[in-house]
């Protein structure tokens, strides 16, 4: 299958061997960039299909209509883990850091995380007497999801707020987040074109509810549809029974198990052999701690759900937009599936494909 993820400036600066930022002042026409550079770049951009962000473009006229230049300006990357540094244990959460920190440089600001829990502060006169007031709120940690209502005790009204992934309660943000329905159904389309069928979904009651039930709202439509020998119970767990574990798998015949980083330490640590006993999908595409095998699985693209949360955020600041909005919008960012070292065929690919063809691109 096909990525429609969109072309970036990392992209172009890869293949154009060069830095980001050369590529960005090739494309916008400043100097710093030689003629001969800045035509190569272009030409390298039309040919792998780079169409420029508006939510950049919108931002960089504002600059030039008004004169306010937003060089030196900060931005907070708010997060809410249960120590100041928590947060960069988490792959996901800083390869969003690392492209939004990225996509703020290339527009004359810089990214400065911050913790929301950090005790005996009003984080909020924090920011806001230092100027800042533009925050990108990062994925939540486990110590907000374990308190029943996700929410955090700050004065939202004075900032513009992009949400990465979706996960408060309350208040209601704009957001910007991974496609996570459509990355399970592109984890089973892949896994049942290597000739798998028997397809587990494993993950902890917390990740799963963290993402609002996306992952498990898909499985579970596939489960429905391919239920000619039964349908295959969820394993959501709230502790790493490992025992537990390999006995849901070989109690239900599952010939490949579908889940993060964390399952596959589990389903090896239950004496499960893979892939030669079975096949193994992440829906996060990462090094798995501790081991040397590269996992097949889906890439959720954490730097560009970064660089377009800054995008929409920079919009807003210049638009002068602050506090909740009425009615959030909402912008889904496509994943890619990687092959990996988990995965072997195994047999035919299942000819029925209509359950992806309404929600994928082939």
């Amino acid at each position: 299958m096909k990525s429609n993820r969109s072309v970036c400036l990392r992209d172009i600066a890869e293949v154009a061997g060069v830095t980001r930022m050369t590529v960005s002042k090739a494309l916008r026409g400043v100097p710093g960039v030689s003629e001969e550079n800045r035509r190569r770049i272009k030409k390298i951009a039309q040919e792998l299909g780079y169409k420029p962000n508006p939510n950049v473009a919108k931002a960089l006229a504002a600059v030039a209509e008004t004169g306010h230049s937003s060089v030196g300006e900060r931005l907070a990357f708010l997060t809410t883990h249960k120590t100041a540094e928590g947060w960069r244990d988490f792959p996901h959460i800083t390869g969003c850091f690392e492209g939004a920190k990225e996509r703020a440089k290339e527009i004359g600001y810089e990214l400065e995380s911050f913790w929301a829990l950090e005790p005996g502060i009003k984080l909020a006169d924090v920011l806001y007497a230092r100027g800042i007031d533009g925050i990108v709120l990062a994925p939540t940690g486990a110590e907000l999801m374990s308190e029943g209502r996700r929410t955090i005790d700050f004065d939202w009204s004075r900032a513009s707020v992009v949400e990465i992934n979706e996960q408060l309660d309350d208040p209601h943000f704009r957001v910007v987040r991974h496609d996570h329905y459509s990355s399970m159904l592109e984890s089973l389309y892949q896994l049942e074109s290597l000739g798998y069928r028997r397809i587990g979904f494993a993950m902890s009651r917390t990740t799963e509810a963290r993402n609002r039930h996306r992952w498990s709202s898909a499985y579970l439509l596939w489960s429905r549809m391919r239920n000619a020998e039964g349908e295959i119970p969820l394993y959501l767990y709230d502790d790493d029974d490992v025992s537990a574990f390999g006995q849901w798998a070989r109690a239900n015949r599952l010939d490949s198990i579908i889940g993060l980083p964390r399952e596959f330490l589990m389903m090896k640590k239950a004496g499960l052999e893979c892939p030669k006993e079975l096949g193994f999908a992440s829906l996060d595409h990462q090094a798995v701690p501790g081991e040397d095998i590269v996992c097949s699985g889906v890439d959720q693209n954490s730097h560009s759900i970064g660089a377009s949360a800054v995008d929409l955020l920079v919009g807003l600041i210049h638009t002068g937009e602050k506090g909740p909005p009425p009615n959030p919008v909402k912008l889904v960012c496509a994943g890619r599936w990687v092959s990996g070292e988990s995965t072997m065929k195994v047999g035919e690919p299942l000819e029925d494909r209509s359950l992806y063809e309404a929600a994928l691109t082939f």
